[in-house]
């Protein structure tokens, strides 16, 4: 309103500031602002111009809700600290234990599994390093190989995909088609932790068994791993909500997992694409920049 403005501003510069309320024009509904205006003068008095600041009024039940959501998030934020702190005195002492054994003189496969265990735990602690906010943990570690990454991935999850799924009465054979000959960028724990997630899914899916394919490869810049399973599929809707938080369609899922390898993926300027055909499978693959590649 032109006139209400004209009023604003003659109020200003005639009692220095002006405050009450205002209607922002919108095009659904107006939206009442609580609105201030002060004149800026220079040392000697001059009057060098006008500031102006508005807000968008709330109502106290709003403004009780917000206080109660921060709250909240506090009270989750110490949760968390507080299961991370333990889950690191865990780790560690796993570890030393672990490593201890490791002196001593064993049979091939226990060593062979002993390893893997002891890297288990050392990602474990590098998760719950990132979770505590040591961004440095996703990248301190550059110049990985998938291949390696896979291969220990797989092992770390043989008792899913192997001794899980034999119960079922079934069987899944895992067959590696790793092609790629440079390293990407990123940390070996968080690699790891999303090729985790993608397998468990996977094996997940697999209700009668069947070829569990993992392959690596890369081009000038990227690095890429695919997991392609051949179990129950996904529709188009699934397909697009596939990453969003909270989404599952398991029936004791929490819809975490794979909205978690989005994010990771995406720290290392990577992505995560999926292609799915119900009762034929899915594949997701990861894309990585290789280490010596620049920013898109």
């Amino acid at each position: 309103n032109p006139t209400r403005v004209a009023h604003i501003m003659e109020t200003t510069l005639e009692y220095g500031q002006w405050r009450g309320e205002i209607e922002l024009n919108h095009p659904e509904e107006p939206v009442p602002l609580q609105w201030r205006s002060t004149v800026i003068q220079s040392q000697s008095g001059e009057i060098l111009g006008t500031a102006h600041i508005g807000g968008k009024q709330i109502s106290q039940k709003e403004l009780l809700d917000r206080l109660a959501g921060t709250e909240r998030q506090r009270l989750l934020g110490e949760l968390t600290a507080g299961v991370v702190h333990s889950l690191n005195q865990v780790f560690t002492s796993v570890h030393g234990y672990a490593s201890l054994m490791k002196l001593e003189e064993l049979p091939p496969t226990v060593e062979s599994n002993l390893t893997a265990l002891i890297k288990a735990i050392e990602n474990g602690i590098d998760v719950t390093r990132r979770i505590q906010g040591d961004r440095n943990t996703s990248q301190k570690q550059n110049g990985i190989d998938l291949n390696d990454v896979v291969k220990a991935s797989v092992k770390t999850t043989q008792p899913k995909w192997q001794d899980e799924v034999r119960r079922r009465g079934c069987a899944v054979e895992v067959v590696l088609d790793l092609q790629a000959n440079q390293k990407t960028r990123g940390a070996a724990s968080l690699l790891d932790e999303v090729l985790i997630n993608l397998i468990f899914n996977a094996a997940d899916a697999m209700h009668s068994g069947g070829p569990l394919t993992i392959s690596t490869w890369q081009d000038q810049d990227w690095g890429y791993v695919s997991v392609s399973d051949t179990g129950v599929g996904m529709d188009q809707e699934t397909q697009d909500r596939i990453g969003e938080l909270f989404f599952t369609t398991k029936p004791t899922g929490h819809g975490i997992g794979l909205a978690t390898c989005y994010h990771l993926i995406s720290q290392i300027g990577g992505c995560v694409q999926v292609k799915s055909t119900l009762d034929e499978g899915t594949t997701f693959t990861v894309q990585i920049p290789l280490e010596q590649s620049t920013d898109p």
